[in-house]
This record gives structure tokens, C-alpha cells and sequence, in this order.
């Protein structure tokens, strides 16, 4: 049954079950109607309100994904799926406090080994924002024995592995996941930095090749911002530099792609640099850029809403703007 089939006499668990079908499939458009039409039928369904709040997510209205999450919870405050979709969402929000109370929350009721394991990944996560790393990395003591069913989880507890330092562990898990079938640029980029770290030059170029076809296959936010858009929020996040630095770039031609080249890949370019400054002349502080390569594809991966994509290119602006030289104080 298709959404545009629907008449009242539907159920309530046929537009939740077809919006969650849209939603892997990537059409947010068709999940959003219906997760409206969820909500028509019954709008103090805890469901509908965290599919709507997931689907907001994805197409960056994060204050309105917010609101029907906590309507979810006020419904039923034992709600496990809600519970660790609202701490996400806080957590790519800045509002780690928030995150870390419902996680909690959830540890303390859940008896699901699945959601304990999401639960305490994602809280791991949220300390080490919180720069409480030493609590962090005790947390991560548990996450060495299990064994969970999702081969995601697996990977999951391999990204979360490497973040506080544990790299063999992290290596073992990132590979296991690999062999249960998850095609993610994630694990394929950390085996590869890890070997980078290891100075096995070879392996590492090889996992950051994989890591770079897989981000190039992967599906776009939808909230992604059409080429053209994006070329204007470039130049704008230029604009916005601080004066020493938008210097720089006088004269620049800059070049706005989805990802770094297989070739400039091979090379040793990380395959997620968001902006590559090329064609540099001159010395100190006569140095001029040529040319400025910015890959849409790695701003949106460090980006979890389109208002967040201007302060990450602003970031990555000054970050590749000061691997090139430092600017000279102003006169």
C-alpha cells in the first residue's frame, strides 16, 4: 500500500511501518507524509512522534525533530527507541547534559541487550565531548566482551574503541564488522588511519581508497545543499574569515567537489579532507593559494544540520589555511 492509497480506514502501523521503509530507503519526502498522516490518525501515538522526530532529523530541522521526540517521551517516558534518538539529536545540537541525562535514563530502565549496548556507546561518546575522557574510557571496560547481534553495533564499538585509544581493540572490532558485511566508510577509514599510525603506508592507502568509494556511494543528507547552494555558502564562509586569513585567498580560484580524488587519495590525501589549498607561491607572508578545493561530501559528513555546514567550513578553512602559513599580524 502506497502512501497516496490511504483513506481513514488505514492503520495506524501501516504509515509506521511504510515511513520507516522510506526512511532506509532515503526518501525522507515520502517517510515525512507519512509521518504526518501517522499523527492524523492518531496524534498521541509515542511512534508517530518519534518517526516525525527522525525524519525532521534527517532534513535538518533539528529544533522541530527535538520537540515531537520529548512529545514522544512525555507519552511514555520508558520509550527506548525515543530515548536514544533524542540523545543523538542533543548531542549533534551541543547539548551534551541533556544527552547524558536521558542516556542514563535509559541504562536505568532498559533491559534490552541491544539498547544497553546503543545506550552505553552513545554515552561513551557524550563524555568524551564533555572532556570527562577518564570516565569514558572506564565505560569502554564493558564494551570489550560483548558480542552484539548487529553487525553495526560491531562497528559502533570500534569507532567508540579507537576514539578513547584502545587501537587493538578498536582494529579487531573495525574488522569483524567489516567481515559481517557492513560496507561503511567508517571502518574502512579507521583501519586505515590506525595503519597510517602504524606507518604501514600500503594498507593504509588501500583502506582510504575503500573508505572514499564507499563515502561516494553513501546517500546524501536531505538536507544536502544543491551545488550551486553550496558554492554560495562557500564563498560566504570565506568572506566570514577573519581579515589576515581572507587575505590568503585573494585572486583564489576556488573549486567546490563531492570528495577528494581517487588520485589525490592514493597519494596520501585523506580521503575526508574537507578543503585542500593548492598551487601555493611565494614565502611567509607573501604566500599566495592558487587554486581551493572544497569537497561537499566531507563538510555534510562533519555536519549534522545545514546550519551547521557554515561553521564547519569555517573550521576547515582555518585549519588548511594554517597548515599553509601562518598570517602576519596586521599592521
Amino acid at each position: 500500500m502506497g502512501s497516496a492509497d490511504w483513506d481513514e480506514t488505514d492503520g495506524l502501523g501501516d504509515f509506521l511501518d511504510e515511513g520507516w521503509e522510506k526512511v532506509w530507503q532515503g526518501d525522507f519526502a515520502g517517510a515525512h507524509q507519512d509521518a504526518e498522516r501517522t499523527l492524523e490518525l492518531d496524534p498521541a501515538s509515542p511512534e508517530a512522534h518519534n518517526l516525525m522526530g527522525y525524519v525532521l532529523a534527517a532534513e535538518g530541522s533539528l529544533k522541530r525533530a527535538s520537540a515531537h521526540y520529548q512529545k514522544a517521551l512525555d507519552i511514555d517516558p520508558t520509550f527506548g527507541e525515543a530515548l536514544l534518538n533524542h540523545a543523538d539529536l542533543l548531542l549533534s545540537m551541543g547539548e551534551s547534559e541533556r544527552a547524558l541525562a536521558l542516556l542514563d535514563d535509559l541504562l536505568s530502565i532498559t533491559e534490552e541487550s541491544e539498547e544497553q549496548v546503543e545506550a552505553l556507546l552513545m554515552r561513551i561518546e557524550t563524555l568524551n565531548r564533555m572532556g570527562r575522557h577518564e570516565e569514558a574510557a572506564e565505560a569502554c571496560e564493558s564494551l570489550t566482551t560483548s558480542e552484539p547481534e548487529s553487525a553495526e553495533l560491531e562497528l559502533a564499538i570500534g569507532r567508540v574503541l579507537f576514539e578513547v585509544g584502545s587501537i587493538e581493540l578498536a582494529q579487531a572490532r573495525l574488522r569483524r564488522a567489516i567481515a559481517r558485511g557492513v560496507a561503511s566508510g567508517d571502518a574502512e577509514y579507521f583501519l586505515g588511519v590506525i595503519a597510517d599510525t602504524e606507518g604501514d603506508v600500503d594498507a593504509a592507502t588501500l583502506h582510504f581508497v575503500r573508505a572514499r568509494e564507499l563515502d561516494s556511494n553513501a546517500p546524501v543528507p536531505a538536507w544536502t545543499h544543491p551545488p550551486r547552494a553550496f558554492e554560495r555558502v562557500v564563498q560566504e564562509a570565506i568572506r566570514a574569515l577573519p581579515a589576515p586569513w581572507a587575505a590568503r585567498l585573494e585572486g583564489t580560484l576556488v573549486i567546490c567537489a563531492d570528495l577528494p580524488g581517487i588520485e589525490l587519495v592514493a597519494d596520501g590525501l585523506d580521503p575526508r579532507t574537507a578543503v585542500f589549498a593548492d598551487a601555493i607561491s611565494g614565502e611567509g607572508s607573501d604566500i599566495e593559494v592558487g587554486r581551493l578545493f572544497v569537497y561537499q561530501r566531507s563538510v555534510e559528513l562533519m555536519a549534522s544540520s545545514p546550519e551547521q555546514v557554515p561553521g564547519e567550513l569555517e573550521a576547515a578553512l582555518l585549519h588548511e589555511l594554517t597548515a599553509v602559513a601562518e598570517p602576519q599580524p596586521p599592521a
